[in-house]
């Protein structure tokens, strides 16, 4: 049927048809030839694969299992280094440390496809940008919102970053996007956002990481998107590479600070408190026995040491036990703090029972002493038997 024949109906649709034929194959040359082959994609496929085989050659169980403490070795992000530590690179080479084959192979799979569109449409440079940007606001809201320490790894977090920015190119490119090609990636894009409401019921999947990835991405996709058909696309590109530059730091570095001072422990300052005043009350115990060195120390002398001294600074170290929120605290540290509670409280029990044996030659409040020391040493010999390893998330 020729055009003459068609009628305005007809014709109204061959042209629109011939029109996104054309459109769609513009947007698809573009696309081709924005820049070559995706090497920031293809990169950082490379370096997590390099990693896992690493482990695997260490220890050939990180296969399917890596042990916690290799995982940390490797990067991976585990709050009371992180934080503590102040190791911040964590927040970045976690991305490259997967947990377990199942892991590495779901998220290079994904980051293989859809990484190779996204970085077409928004070239080398800002998807570099994007995605550890995104992996940078992921490892933060993660840090942020877990209240227990996890290790946690994996490049999912900037995948999510990926995808953000995908849906924020859609959404402000609209206009310069085919029909056909906006159909198809906005479907994609829903599969991926069922996908990710599925993992929320999965206990180990760090969503948190998941959803700071996606919101970074979305809003570093919505500063940087470039129009893929534009006759200045290089310039522009490099004039948005520059703004992101700025904003990344300007997002991250107080979000890092605010994080780090939120959720730093309380418990070294504490420790080092309680060694000061341990330190003070040695020193006055020591000042006590040398002034009387070379004299037998009379039970009066010592039960005066005993009520004006050293009794009142143990008191002392016991009030502050009472100022740490131990809401705060990670679980080892509340391991440690509880021994450390029960060694001051056994002393005192120790002391007042010693004043009391003293004060009324009582053979029983002695014995009692004597049993609270005993206790203190059961426990400090019990210390050097415990290992500890960290839990893993």
């Amino acid at each position: 049927m020729s055009t003459e024949e068609m009628n305005p109906e007809q014709s109204r649709n061959a042209a629109e048809n011939t029109a996104e034929m054309k459109a769609l194959e513009t947007y698809g040359a573009a696309l081709g030839r924005s820049i070559g082959r995706p090497w920031v994609t293809y990169g950082i496929i490379g370096v997590c694969v390099l990693i896992f085989v690493w482990m695997c050659v260490l220890d050939p169980n990180s296969f399917m299992n890596p042990d916690s403490e290799l995982l940390v070795r490797f990067g991976a992000d585990y709050s009371p280094i992180t934080i503590e530590a102040g190791q911040w690179w964590r927040l970045i080479t976690s991305g490259f440390v997967h947990i377990g084959i199942l892991h590495i192979l779901c998220n290079l799979y994904t980051l293989y496809g859809f990484g190779n569109l996204t970085e077409r449409i928004f070239g080398h440079s800002l998807f570099f940008l994007i995605y550890f940007g995104s992996l940078l606001t992921g490892s933060l809201l993660s840090l942020a919102m877990y209240s227990e320490p996890v290790i946690s790894g994996g490049a999912s977090g900037a995948i999510f970053g990926v995808f953000g920015a995908l849906a924020a190119y859609l959404l402000r490119m609209r206009s310069e996007i085919p029909g056909p090609v906006f159909k198809t990636l906005l479907e994609e894009l829903k599969s991926f956002a069922v996908g990710a409401l599925m993992l929320v019921f999965i206990a180990w999947v760090n969503n948190w990481a998941h959803l700071g990835g996606a919101l970074g991405g979305f809003v570093f996709g919505f500063v940087a998107a470039v129009p893929v058909c534009s006759p200045q696309r290089s310039r522009k590109i490099w004039q948005k590479a520059l703004i992101l530059l700025f904003l990344i730091p300007v997002i991250a570095v107080p979000a890092w600070f605010g994080v780090r001072n939120a959720k730093r422990s309380p418990f070294p300052e504490f420790v080092h408190r309680y060694e000061i005043l341990e330190s003070e009350m040695i020193a006055r115990s020591k000042e006590f026995f040398n002034r009387e060195k070379g004299e037998k120390i009379t039970g009066e002398a010592y039960l005066k040491f005993l009520e004006e001294q050293h009794l009142p600074d143990i008191q002392a170290m016991g009030k502050i036990f009472n100022e740490l929120p131990l809401e705060r605290l990670y679980p080892i540290e509340k391991k440690e703090f509880e021994k450390l509670r029960f060694f001051a409280e056994k002393r005192l029990e120790a002391v007042q029972f010693e004043i009391l044996g003293i004060r009324e030659n009582s053979e029983e409040y002695q014995r009692k002493a004597k049993e609270s020391y005993r206790a203190i040493e059961e426990m400090l010999k019990g210390n050097g038997d415990e290992s500890q390893s960290p839990e893993e998330g």
